[in-house]
């Protein structure tokens, strides 16, 4: 099994964005797309697909041309997509932001699977009904485990001597980790009133528009109207993470962004980011990602 690895100029074909970067072989094929502002995306298969569709940035809306599939996907969440045999298409559209899509070929899929898992009859179900859907019901949680593994997904700089394994070993640490804790057709959070899960979104909000201020608990939850109890559990029931699980991850990815596609020094991205002590930020930094800051410019 061979991968083909390709990078784009992001220029838009017939109002339609193309991917950044592509990893492409017989089991999946993964596209990473990046704007600022508005854009679409075109999708077509002939073949049985499930599509893995995460937003990492900003806010998606995909339909069917007849509509029998319609639907959205907040900004930090994701679903799973089947796709049924027919020449379907699916056209996705963003506020602007970030997006990764995984194709995934169905007897792929099913073959890694284990036997007893519910996704299996729910595909199986889908395929008889020859009908596309959403798999989960209700859209989930990139964590930072999720988000974590794509980063390295995306920046990956093994030769084509392991590119293969490692890849394959990333997307099957991904399924593992998107499969198991998620039960099926249950959203985490149906649980909450309506008006506790937007303080929880509120909340993420004032976190990742504020990544370089110290975080107190206490404050955050002045801010958007609970106690220190309510948000610190809450916000673990609808993200998956601690506060400071999530602010940790935003600001080690924002700081890798920095250290790879740009030459700020270290010192100062650390302080971008919230770390008065350049040390303490490296530290920080292998334990997050396994290595150095320096060591991850190094490399690029």
């Amino acid at each position: 099994m061979t991968f083909d690895i390709y990078s784009n100029h992001q220029k838009q074909k017939n109002q339609y964005l193309e991917p950044a970067r592509v990893i492409d072989n017989d089991a999946f094929k993964i596209e990473h797309y990046h704007n600022k502002h508005h854009y679409k995306i075109h999708i077509r298969h002939q073949t049985h697909k499930i599509i893995f569709i995460m937003s990492l940035h900003g806010n998606i809306q995909y339909a069917s041309p007849l509509e029998e599939l319609v639907g959205a996907i907040e900004d930090g969440r994701f679903n799973l997509l089947y796709y049924p045999a027919k020449n379907f298409e699916l056209k996705l559209s963003s506020t602007g932001g970030d997006i990764v899509l995984i194709h995934f070929d169905i007897h792929h899929w099913l073959s890694w699977l284990p036997k007893n898992d519910d996704m299996r009859g729910l595909i199986q179900n889908s395929i008889l009904g020859k009908a596309g859907n959403a798999l989960y019901t209700g859209n989930q949680n990139l964590t930072a485990t999720i988000r974590s593994i794509l980063q390295d997904i995306r920046h990956c700089q093994f030769d084509n001597a392991y590119l293969t394994q490692y890849v394959n070993a990333k997307v099957l640490e991904l399924m593992v980790t998107i499969l198991q804790p998620i039960p099926l057709q249950k959203p985490k959070e149906n649980d909450l009133p309506e008006e506790e899960i937007e303080r929880m979104y509120k909340a993420k909000s004032i976190l990742t528009q504020n990544i370089s201020e110290s975080c107190s608990i206490i404050n955050l939850a002045q801010q958007v109207g609970t106690n220190e109890c309510y948000l610190k559990r809450n916000f673990k029931k609808v993200f998956g993470d601690t506060v400071y699980q999530f602010l940790l991850s935003e600001r080690m990815e924002k700081a890798r962004e920095l250290i790879i596609h740009s030459d700020k020094k270290i010192s100062l991205i650390a302080k971008m980011i919230g770390y008065k002590n350049a040390s303490h930020f490296s530290v920080a930094y292998r334990k997050h990602f396994g290595r150095l800051p320096n060591q991850e410019r190094g490399i690029q």
